[in-house]
């Protein structure tokens, strides 16, 4: 073998790691650590992987992955490709998805966890800081669900793991063969061309690698500050970088092809290179970068305060002590390697807590990355340093080892929870059966993915029309209505899925419940079905006759919902608008739940039939049995209930419901809510009095008792003499959706209140109610004083002086 051929080997070699036999053999613990960690981790992954079809984001890669389609910008080329060809190996495309999540997931700890080793020559170190990631609540729940997360993390983790290399192997790894070959093949050469091609790959999927990029650019410069001066040797690495690229080629020749988006809509326009770059760089989301700087600069500091809480949200606190500590030690080390590290982290989480949207904790997963590199750095000391040095390094790693058995105690029980229920598809299949023939179902994104995922893989209910609506130049309600009145002058039944109570109300249209969460709208009264209607005839005095109800359960759990459907029919002309209720009650006749709903009965005519749907759940408080469904009819005047009597009872006996203990895998002290959410007290920055004008931030502090599995946005409310200002936010000012929380997570939710210019003096009242971001539906109150005073949460009074 000739010396330029060994060059050639070894050189190559280094690149992937091992240099000789007797590295490989040197390094086989540190590669059976890295096997058991990754086998590890994927099994743990996979015991939690979600079994069938996702919502919003999720569920749309599932299916424009199975048909090899077009996702939404920037089109996630690469992506789609290995999810079509990883679906072709399940008979469930759904699932196959998810479980190249957990693949790609373990791969990313392993990368990790050598990227560590590779700068502190300890095994331990990169697998506790690998574990600790892996761990973490937004990582693991993006390890068990289809989404282009989880590829943006590991072309991070092989960045730095490339570029750490490149810079510990200039000029140790190949030292035979002529000059000429050493400089045309050398190790820093491979190893930059590697990586731009990876990083082209990365940029290429999506384009927030960017932002740890410049840093990892500026970390070549530092290390090689010759290289700016030598543009010869930029050609490799930028023909490996196009190369890449071209992986984008793919969106206009499939959609020259066929490629549809999620709902089938064509894209062959993406052969116009100007709709092909708006495509790719997602120049639709221009607005929303920079948008508490340039938009909303009066909330970037509330948003910079929230970083404590999306930390927490991920790691154990004490996890940041790590990170300080591994800062602190880079800085003091490898200056260079921290600009690169501690750069990257801090742009990227700049960028994303100034960007408009709601998903800031999986945006940030490329700086939980940067993160857990950091945190390795701090678990090694190095032999040279003082015994008390390495003392103290001892119980760095004991206090690592204890945050990721706690990390992972915390996240196991909610994964296994969610991983058994499967909500998506019992929503979107319950939805499509319950539609009626040729329908057009009007969707939100969140649900019209699975509901498309449903009728185009499965060939559920492909007589329905599923269409997805967003604000086209007006209120997102609007185009509701105006969806609504096309699909009804089409003369086709019309189900939505969305709930705008005030605007709706006032339309000329009628909304009956259908499925669990939708509406058929109608021009007169919906027909009601009788389908699974248990019959019943009480008469509230001549006015309203209570005809029947439905459950969707015999049994509930305490804390959880259950719906309960009355159906009604008109006696006498409404000579108001009246409300409806349910309550459980006990043995006692006490009320352990309840739910009302106030109905534009007025619209209503002698012999007409509407249902009114209740969302009933029993206090967390009560023990396993059985109770009674009884329901009633009441008005209100000048703030006086004036119930309507069947004969001589306000309520009457509809039914009975078998309630099992509560289930929820925490205890949490404080106000309880339907679905898990607990609001655990409040701060705000003024106590007492206030004045018009003055800007009064309010923190509720939130735990989740479970998994939540809808989207809550939190209303806040301060109501004073003749005026109201309202704060409206998804919590921690859109960062944390209640979607992300599992079990244990504790959310500091910040709303902002301007009081008026011209307040009238006087007390001021604060109040909070939760509503579903769909349905507008509140989740019940599960305080038997407190829902005696209706839905909101009283959170204090203050007084508006001059």
């Amino acid at each position: 073998m000739t010396s330029e051929t060994r060059c050639v080997i070894r050189t190559a070699s280094c690149v992937v790691g091992v240099s000789s036999l007797k590295s490989a053999i040197k390094n086989q613990p540190a590669t059976i650590a890295d096997s058991l960690l990754g086998l590890v981790f994927f099994l743990v992954y996979l015991s939690t992987c979600l079994p069938s079809v996702l919502p919003a984001d999720n569920g749309e890669f599932q299916l424009v992955a199975w048909k090899l389609g077009i996702a939404h910008p920037p089109g996630y080329a690469l992506y789609t490709i290995v999810g079509w060809l990883v679906s072709r190996f399940f008979t469930s495309p759904a699932f196959a998805l998810n479980l190249l999540s957990t693949l790609l997931a373990s791969i990313t700890l392993v990368v990790v966890s050598r990227t560590v080793r590779l700068l502190t020559q300890s095994t331990l170190a990169g697998v506790l800081a690998a574990a600790l990631l892996g761990t973490s609540t937004t990582f693991w729940a993006q390890a068990t669900t289809a989404n282009i997360r989880m590829p943006t993390a590991l072309f991070t983790a092989l960045g730095v793991n490339l570029l750490v290399g490149w810079s510990r192997s200039r000029g140790d790894c190949v030292r035979a063969g002529p000059p000429s070959l050493r400089r045309s093949v050398s190790p820093s050469t491979l190893y930059l061309v590697v990586f731009a091609f990876v990083f082209s790959l990365g940029l290429g999927h999506h384009l927030s690698l960017a932002f740890p990029g410049v840093f990892f650019v500026i970390y070549i410069v530092l290390n090689d500050r010759a290289l700016i001066k030598q543009p010869r040797r930029w050609l490799a690495p930028l023909l490996a970088f196009a190369l890449g690229l071209l992986v984008l080629l793919y969106l206009p020749l499939r959609g020259a092809t066929g490629g549809a988006l999620a709902d089938g809509e064509a894209t062959t326009y993406l052969a116009q290179p100007d709709k092909f770059l708006d495509h790719v760089l997602g120049r639709g989301f221009e607005g929303d970068f920079f948008y508490f700087i340039n938009t909303r600069s009066d909330l970037l500091l509330d948003r910079a305060a929230l970083l404590p809480t999306l930390l927490a949200f991920q790691f154990n606190p004490f996890a940041i002590v790590l990170v300080l500590i591994g800062a602190a030690r880079l800085i003091h080390r490898d200056w260079k390697l921290a600009v690169m590290l501690i750069g990257g982290l801090a742009l990227h989480t700049v960028i994303a807590l100034t960007y408009r949207a709601p998903q800031t904790v999986e945006y940030l997963i490329p700086a939980y990355v940067l993160l857990a590199i950091v945190v390795g750095y701090s678990l090694h000391a190095p032999r040279t340093t003082p015994y008390a040095t390495r003392i103290m390094q001892h119980v760095l790693r004991m206090a690592g080892c204890v945050l990721i058995v706690l990390q992972f105690a915390n996240g196991f029980p909610s994964f296994t929870w969610l991983r058994q229920h499967d909500d998506t598809r019992l929503y979107a299949e319950s939805l499509l059966n319950d539609t009626p023939a040729n329908a057009i179902v009007l969707s939100n994104w969140h649900w019209a993915n699975p509901l498309w995922y449903l009728q185009q893989v499965e060939g559920v209910r492909p007589d329905v029309e599923v269409q997805y609506v967003y604000p086209r130049g007006e209120p997102l309600a609007q185009s509701y209505l105006n969806a609504i009145e096309a699909g009804l002058k089409a003369n086709r039944p019309v189900v939505t899925n969305m709930f705008f109570r005030n605007e709706f109300n006032a339309s000329p249209y009628y909304f009956a419940p259908i499925s669990a969460e939708a509406y058929q709208v109608c021009t007169t009264p919906c027909p009601l079905s009788g389908a699974g209607l248990n019959a019943l005839n009480a008469d509230f005095d001549g006015r309203f006759d209570l005809t029947g109800y439905t459950l969707s359960s015999t049994s509930a759990i305490a804390g959880e919902p259950v719906k309960v459907q009355l159906s009604y029919r008109v006696e006498q002309p409404p000579e108001r608008d009246y409300s409806f209720f349910v309550h459980l009650v006990d043995g006692e006749g006490r009320v352990i739940g309840q739910a009302d709903r106030t109905l534009a009965t007025t619209r209503y005519a002698v012999g007409d039939s509407f249902a009114a749907r209740f969302d009933l759940t029993p206090l967390t408080t009560i023990a396993a049995g059985e109770y009674t469904l009884m329901a009633g009819v009441y008005a209100i005047e000048a703030g006086r209930v004036l119930p309507l009597k069947s004969g001589d009872v306000e309520r009457v006996t509809i039914g009975a419901l078998k309630v099992q203990a509560n289930s929820q895998l925490i205890t949490a002290k404080g106000i309880d809510l339907a679905g898990g959410i607990t609001l655990r007290g409040s701060s705000a920055a003024i106590v007492g009095d206030v004045h018009p004008g003055d800007r009064l931030t309010l923190d509720l502090n939130f735990v989740a008792a479970r998994p939540i599995l809808r989207d809550y946005v939190v209303s806040v409310q301060m109501t004073g003499q003749g005026w109201r200002v309202t704060h409206d936010s998804v919590p921690a000012l859109g960062a944390i959706p209640t979607l992300k929380w599992i079990a244990g997570s504790t959310i500091t939710d910040r709303h902002v209140l301007s009081i008026p210019p011209d307040a009238a003096p006087g007390p001021a009242t604060i109040s909070v109610i939760l509503y579903d971001n769909f349905t507008q539906e509140p989740p019940a109150l599960l305080d038997a004083e407190l829902i005696k005073q209706g839905q909101s949460i009283p959170i204090g009074i203050w007084n508006v002086t001059k």
